[in-house]
């Protein structure tokens, strides 16, 4: 019995997908190191201001992780992904246009409510055949994660060059091209 592969269908779906929440999360990881300095900058800002807008993109993903999940049940995976990385690409554009922690806080809030990860991985699930599942969320996983990795590594050199907020319209520049492959490529 030989060994089975992935279809063309596959690969073109896990290429796509996994390119596009790698494209993300370099998009986060590129800013996240530079966030607290960044903070410091911004009008009205305290320690505990700066504190809740590093934290409030978690707490946002947390919440609306499960109303993602139910919105994808219901309409479907593609345009519940469309919809968290348009959020998330909002949320982005905020970043760049905040001037004080406040606005800085609501962009945070924006850019973790585009909560698509669990949705992604299983629109994975809908699109892999089950023997090939395990393998498919494994090549998504590794792309993200090699990704957060370059986007520690690209954050801290173009840092030289950039400011945070024009880190933050990179990566939504970045996600805006995400969003695009999506809506036109995948099914």
């Amino acid at each position: 019995m030989g060994k089975q592969t992935f279809s063309k269908t596959e690969i073109r779906f896990l290429v796509g997908m996994g390119s596009t929440l790698a494209l993300r999360q370099l998009g986060l990881i590129m800013v996240m190191p530079f966030l607290a300095i960044y903070g410091q900058q911004l009008t009205h800002s305290t320690p505990g201001l700066i504190g809740l807008s590093l934290g409030i993109y978690g707490l946002a993903q947390a919440i609306f992780q499960i109303p993602f999940g139910s919105w994808s049940d219901k309409y479907g995976r593609k345009p519940v992904i469309l919809l968290g990385l348009f959020i998330f690409i909002l949320g982005l554009i905020l970043g760049y246009l905040a001037r004080n922690i406040y606005v800085f806080i609501l962009a945070r809030t924006l850019q973790g409510s585009g909560a698509i990860m669990a949705v992604a991985y299983a629109w994975v699930g809908d699109n892999i055949r089950s023997e090939h599942r395990n393998q498919g969320m494994s090549i998504i996983v590794m792309l993200v994660g090699m990704s957060a990795t370059l986007g520690f590594i690209a954050g801290r050199i173009l840092y030289r060059w950039l400011d945070v907020p024009q880190l933050f319209l990179l990566c939504a520049f970045l996600s805006l091209m995400a969003w695009i492959y999506i809506f036109t490529f995948l099914k």
